[in-house]
């Protein structure tokens, strides 16, 4: 109980400390001009974070950005955005049709947060008074406060689903409904433009990106591709074949958050009826699966990931005092 204190308590200073780069703030000074596959010039400025992710034989499409509103998020930017739609979709050879809706699934937590508050009435708003143009949805994301750790808890947790992956953030239920969203037909023959965002596109965007591509992994092999695309997508590394994200890498808050979908994802491979009786293999299949991939060259804080003992969050929590 002792040691877990401790843990705990170190947590809450790493926390602290990288809380700071949450999902707050659109603005800032845009990122230098980067090359990929996708486009032959783009910036990693409030535009260039619109990104295109997935198309369904439906004919619904699905992107990630950051908050599409201006003046003070007080109006909502629903030219601006279909423009940066647009760009997003040609940049990955893609053609959106001439009319469809735009399904603005906010990850916002106006509970928490005074300012997404704001934003998130800008947007409910704004539909309920253009309901032709499409519709809000509402899924607040907050993230994990710990990442999945080596003790005889963490399988159970996991197996029974108990914990903010699985119930404020409901992160596995929500990865599931829009996969269901994206083969709907609407009777209309219209089709459905789901736009997942936060405030600055990075994290909770991120977080529940990578919790759709987790959820359609159907071995160890794509799940660890998977995970493998996560940083350089996020942190435009690699660019020559990955998107380049929202230019930095996720916050501990997301990345913990992802590191538990990953387990669970592992333990439905692996873990047999009883998780924890077969938490060692888990532990190895987490290892190998969701914490070998991860690209992190370039950023000294977050290699901690991957320093392993077990779930390769452990160096970074005990290493809380010297960030």
């Amino acid at each position: 109980m002792a040691q877990m204190k401790k843990i705990f308590s170190l947590s809450t200073l790493v926390l602290t400390t990288l809380a700071l780069q949450a999902c707050s703030s659109s603005g800032g000074d845009a990122p230098s001009k980067i090359t990929n596959q996708y486009c032959s010039e783009s910036t990693l400025n409030d535009a260039g974070r619109v990104q295109f992710i997935d198309q369904s034989r439906q004919g619904n499409y699905l992107f990630r950005g950051n908050l599409p509103e201006l003046n003070d998020d007080t109006q909502f930017d629903y030219s601006g955005l279909k423009s940066r739609l647009s760009a997003a979709a040609e940049c990955s050879d893609i053609k959106l049709p001439d009319n469809y809706r735009i399904i603005d699934i906010s990850l916002l937590d106006p509970i928490l947060s005074p300012k997404d508050t704001k934003a998130s009435l800008t947007e409910a708003k704004y539909f309920l008074d253009n309901p032709e143009q499409g519709k809000y949805v509402s899924w607040p994301l907050l993230g994990s406060f710990a990442p999945p750790l080596p003790n005889e808890n963490t399988p159970l947790l996991a197996q029974q689903k108990i914990g903010s992956t699985y119930t404020y953030d409901n992160l596995m239920e929500r990865a599931e409904k829009l996969h269901r969203m994206m083969k709907k037909r609407d009777k209309d023959g219209v089709k459905n433009v789901y736009y997942l965002h936060c405030q600055a596109g990075c994290d909770r965007t991120g977080m529940m990106s990578m919790a759709y591509k987790i959820i359609k992994s159907r071995n160890r092999a794509s799940l660890a591709t998977t995970m493998g695309d996560y940083w350089p997508v996020q942190n435009g590394s690699d660019i020559s074949t990955h998107s380049p994200g929202c230019g930095r890498n996720p916050n501990y808050w997301a990345t913990s958050q992802i590191l538990w979908l990953c387990y669970t994802k592992v333990g439905e491979f692996v873990g047999g009826d009883n998780w924890t009786q077969n938490s060692d293999a888990i532990h190895r299949a987490y290892i190998s699966s969701c914490l070998a991939p991860i690209k992190m060259e370039n950023d000294p804080e977050l290699k901690a990931y991957k320093a392993l003992p077990a779930d390769g969050m452990g160096k970074l929590i005990l290493d809380a005092g010297k960030i």
